[in-house]
């Protein structure tokens, strides 16, 4: 006959075997409820969507999302879209993490555009290692055959989370300084010392308005809070945010230094 297996204490080869499941979300009409589920260590640790009905009807669960076999982290932080017609999560497709947008009636999950002028370059510091202009022969190249100067170009954001408004009139997100043209030079010319804890780089807060389809409808603004960003709550009348930051560069390991907007 089958053997019965001796209870025993998880060792860690039991564990790298194990999925995970976690935020569980109610839908809007209180009917479905979103869950992530995390595939065992053994299997990558790539993180999915699943739905399933209220009722625990094991019949209703159904995945909604898939990685590509490069994908290295799968998708994570689901919300409901206001009406629930739609979900949203981030993952990392491609170059950068993204926020998607998964229509529940049909179609493939889509992802933002999202761009913004980049705050800070530190590749135009006044001791920057080459210094702005070592390249100078290239640079009269390159305005000599009028290309577009990248400095003024909107760089993509790695989303680091987001808020959805109630009304689903409003998007907030916040994302790490992205890396200019300039920033990735140096890295790649081997440029890269690195002075601790002067970091200028910060996590800030963005917000556009969404068209009744959940697209944008504009482009995202930079909001003038403090970084670095750690959460962000739309209040109830959606007309205003509860922002938490934590100073950068580790200053918080010095005492209480959290803010909230």
């Amino acid at each position: 006959g089958a053997k019965t297996a001796v209870p025993h204490f998880p060792t860690s080869e039991d564990l790298r075997h194990l999925k995970g499941i976690g935020g569980p979300q109610l839908s809007p009409d209180g009917k479905q409820v979103l869950f992530v589920v995390t595939d065992a260590t053994a299997d990558g640790a790539k993180s999915h969507i699943w739905v399933v009905d209220a009722s625990g009807d094991k019949n209703s669960l159904r995945q909604l999302t898939v990685s590509a076999p490069a994908g290295k982290r799968g998708e994570r932080a689901p919300q409901w879209a206001p009406d629930g017609s739609a979900i949203y999560f981030l993952a990392h497709r491609g170059e950068h993490t993204q926020l998607f947008r998964l229509d529940l009636r049909g179609g493939e999950a889509m992802p933002y555009d999202l761009k913004v002028m980049p705050v800070v370059d530190e590749s135009k510091a006044k001791n920057a290692v080459p210094p702005p202009g070592a390249d100078k022969k290239a640079d009269e190249k390159k305005a000599d055959d009028k290309k577009p100067d990248e400095k003024n170009d909107p760089l993509p954001i790695d989303v680091s989370g987001y808020a959805l408004s109630q009304d689903g009139k409003w998007l907030a997100v916040w994302a790490r300084d992205p890396e200019t043209p300039g920033e990735k030079k140096q890295k790649d010319e081997k440029a890269d010392a690195d002075w601790v804890d002067h970091d200028q780089h910060g996590t800030r807060l963005y917000v556009a308005p969404l068209k009744p389809d959940g697209q944008l409808d504009g482009e995202l603004k930079l909001a003038s809070i403090d970084p670095d960003v750690r959460q962000a709550v739309w209040s109830p009348t959606d007309d205003r945010l509860l922002v938490i930051t934590t100073p950068p560069n580790d200053l918080d390991d010095l005492g209480p230094a959290n803010k909230v907007f």
